[in-house]
């Protein structure tokens, strides 16, 4: 297993892509703090939604439940009454400020871990390469977790160079203390969506073949997960709380009264703690079958 991986990390890392990506996420990171280096953010209360009346509530949400919704504004409204008590305690420095805008560079890193994962494994598809590894004493489960783990090294490293980038070059922009530990254990939530992508990536590439629609699937499903959510939710399809579509953007938990009504309009419990618990059962389940699939002729 350890060898596969060498193999293949010295494989990735030897693509002029690989230089290109590193300088990229370098560029992108370092402009978009610049650009966000005179934005403080103020901690304004939070509007807190009044209770409705139930043809209100119908009016939004017609097949949710309105006695559910009644039962739980109370919870609601005390933990609006928390965020906004907090908000108005507390003074965000320029760093703070800064760092905040920064989580949005580690969902936008999905795009390059989608391509990534995808030329990976279309590669070794589509020049037969796939073909002499199966002829080798290793195992095809064990070829498949080797791509699968160097891929989670490459995307581990390009975490590491987003953080390493943008905590340099806020300190270097305002010399303030940084609330490192904070941050870390913060954009650390980033890394199991972008771990599902590179599951989801590898599995899509499996069922079509390598075909390039799966890069496009992938983009589409990560980028608008949220819009699909929503679009469920509204039409009262309440199950999707239990799917990976409302995880794979955290930005969306970053504020979180943006979750705690939806919650409360859709009668559903969406939180970022289940979300990991839920990405994972998934991430599982997509081995599985990419493992089943990799058994297939090729």
């Amino acid at each position: 297993m350890i060898n596969l991986i060498k193999a293949d990390l010295y494989k990735e890392t030897k693509k002029n892509s690989f230089i290109v990506t590193i300088l990229l996420i370098i560029f992108v990171s370092v402009f978009y703090i610049c650009a966000n280096r005179n934005i403080v953010k103020e901690n304004a209360l939070i509007e807190v939604l009044p209770i409705l009346t139930e043809s209100e509530y119908k009016e939004i949400n017609k097949h949710g439940n309105y006695e559910k919704y009644k039962k739980d504004y109370q919870g609601y409204f005390n933990e609006m009454s928390k965020i906004n008590k907090v908000n108005t305690h507390k003074i965000n420095s320029k760093s703070e400020s800064i760092l905040e805008k920064s989580k949005a560079l580690f969902y936008l890193l999905g795009i390059i871990v989608i391509f990534n994962s995808f030329h990976s494994l279309s590669y070794d598809l589509n020049s037969k390469t796939i073909r002499y590894m199966f002829q080798s004493s290793f195992k095809r489960e064990t070829i498949l977790l080797a791509k699968i783990l160097t891929q989670i090294l490459l995307t581990t490293f390009y975490m590491l160079i987003i953080l390493i980038t943008v905590l340099t070059t806020t300190y270097l922009l305002t010399h303030e203390p940084l609330p490192l530990f904070n941050y870390i254990e913060v954009v650390s939530r980033y890394f199991i969506p972008l771990l599902f992508m590179n599951i989801f990536t590898f599995t899509l590439c499996l069922i079509t073949n390598a075909s390039n629609l799966t890069a496009f699937i992938s983009i589409i499903v990560y980028f608008f997960s949220l819009t699909f959510t929503n679009m469920l939710l509204s039409r009262g399809y309440t199950f999707v709380e239990y799917t990976f579509l409302p995880y794979l953007d955290y930005t969306f938990f970053e504020n979180a009264s943006d979750a705690l009504e939806t919650n409360l309009i859709y009668n559903t419990s969406i939180t970022s703690h289940a979300g990991a618990i839920i990405s994972l059962i998934y991430i599982t389940l997509f081995i599985i079958l990419n493992i089943k699939l990799i058994k297939r002729d090729m």
